[in-house]
């Protein structure tokens, strides 16, 4: 992957800053939270081809880049509120080329109480929206609609409650970083 990241700062120089930005999120976002090989191998292929590719397709440029947001940690606590916040946690999402006319999106999202959620899928630009079909569950579409300033995401019902109860793919709005 060196190699195919080395070939694609000098392919586009002038972007050489936005592909340090995104191979950065890439790795904290995707490759650190694979505990398995199989995880790893195919994230591994995935952001190759992904870096291979030329940026010029379908797709828009504007498409790629991670999306975040900040909220307060908090969790169920023993007091009149019921909670406790400390600290801050950051939720993302990654999206990055995988070919001419597909992108990859990795998900990591915080919720109440710790709760954690990845999601990730392969998903294509439809009418300026990118389309989202989860690789293990074939019914789970999520749709990324863009604004100036970011994202939201809207989920079918089978990916609504993909996060569990305290969390939901649905309706999530996230600001470009």
């Amino acid at each position: 992957m060196a190699d195919s990241y080395r070939r694609a700062r000098e392919r586009d120089p002038a972007n050489a800053n936005a592909l340090r930005q995104e191979q950065r999120a890439w790795l904290r976002l995707v490759r650190e939270q694979c505990f398995e090989d199989d995880c790893l191998a195919r994230a591994l292929t995935r952001r190759t081809v992904g870096l291979e590719q030329p940026r010029e397709g379908q797709i828009p440029r504007r498409a790629y880049g991670q999306f975040s947001r900040t909220d307060e940690a908090c969790f169920v606590a023993n007091n009149e509120e019921g909670r406790s916040c400390e600290g801050e946690i950051d939720s993302s999402i990654l999206v990055l080329p995988e070919g001419l006319d597909r992108v990859g999106v990795y998900a990591l999202l915080f919720f109440f109480n710790g709760h954690t959620c990845q999601f990730e899928g392969q998903g294509q630009w439809r009418q300026g929206q990118v389309v989202v079909n989860h690789h293990e569950e074939n019914s789970c579409q999520l749709t990324l609609s863009y604004s100036e300033s970011g994202i939201t995401t809207a989920a079918t019902e089978p990916c609504r409650d993909y996060c569990g109860m305290r969390g939901t793919l649905d309706g999530i709005e996230l600001e470009r970083r």
